[in-house]
């Protein structure tokens, strides 16, 4: 096994001993854990880097947990948290057609899923809640459906704004007052 290969698994491994309790929590401690671990590797990835992981299935999803879940983590509330985005997101649309997210169980497809929920584009919108709608959970589906919701009536995702110094409407204020989604 290549250490490249060995990277990915590192990854997928830690992904998967922390779990779900803290993959969609905020939590300091871990957001640095997070950086102390995977930050050179991300850089390198968000480089064009380790592209060739997207040759497999377990590589791939490693390399869709490293740009699209982990700068979520280390660089929240920054710009830099959606930095790698839209690389996460071509990488998860060619995944899907290579149909590499059968290779896992619901709670692992997620992954490949999440960088169309986490597109500021309608027609992302729709691929992520008919991917959860068919291959994920019922709270994925749930979750997606929501997010849809936000950019068909937004077009953005107004928790977003504050962030990425855009000026929010009077809409997107009220329902950022009201809770709003968080994304």
């Amino acid at each position: 096994m290549a250490s490249g290969q060995h990277q990915a698994v590192d990854i997928l491994f830690f992904w998967w001993q922390v779990g779900p309790e803290r993959w969609f929590s905020t939590n300091a401690a871990f957001d640095r854990q997070v950086a102390d671990q995977f930050m050179a590797m991300y850089h390198h990835a968000a480089a064009g880097g380790l592209d060739h992981w997207e040759a497999t299935p377990h590589g791939a999803l490693a390399l869709l947990i490293l740009l699209d879940q982990f700068p979520r983590n280390m660089f929240r509330d920054t710009p830099r948290a959606f930095a790698t985005d839209s690389k996460a997101l071509a990488l998860s649309g060619q995944t899907l057609a290579r149909r590499d997210h059968l290779a896992y169980p619901t709670t692992a497809r997620q992954f490949f899923f999440l960088p169309f929920e986490h597109a500021e584009d309608m027609e992302a919108q729709t691929i992520a809640v008919d991917c959860f709608r068919k291959y994920g959970d019922e709270q994925g589906y749930f979750y997606a459906l929501l997010h849809m919701d936000v950019i068909r009536r937004f077009g953005r995702f107004p928790h977003r704004n504050k962030i990425l110094g855009r000026k929010s409407t009077a809409a997107e204020e009220a329902f950022l007052q009201e809770g709003g989604l968080l994304t």
